[in-house]
């Protein structure tokens, strides 16, 4: 049996999965949900400045060149092997900084 995303109706009842239930309650527990598990604002805000800055760096673009270039964008076996073909990758072509 396949998940039904939380929009969806029920194969058996045709009515969407919260029908059965008060919608103020359900809208009450979505958000309860929501405040405890999504982060801050300012939190993704700050971890997407540090993914830019560093996936600019030399280094970090040429383990991606690595990557893409044994098809990591494409359905294929890097993305099944992908420990694997991150070893492969030749620490000479890195620039170690101590």
């Amino acid at each position: 049996m396949q998940p039904r995303a939380w929009n969806s109706t029920s194969p058996d009842t045709g009515q969407h999965p919260d029908a059965g239930f008060p919608p103020e309650g359900v809208r009450a527990a979505k958000r309860a949900v929501n405040d405890l598990t999504l982060p801050d604002p300012a939190q993704v805000r700050s971890d997407a400045a540090t993914f830019q800055r560093l996936i600019a760096l030399p280094d970090t673009r040429k383990r991606l060149d690595h990557l893409t270039d044994r098809g990591l964008q494409t359905p294929c076996e890097t993305k099944y092997d992908l420990g694997r073909v991150v070893a492969e990758f030749p620490l000479t072509d890195l620039c170690l900084h101590s």
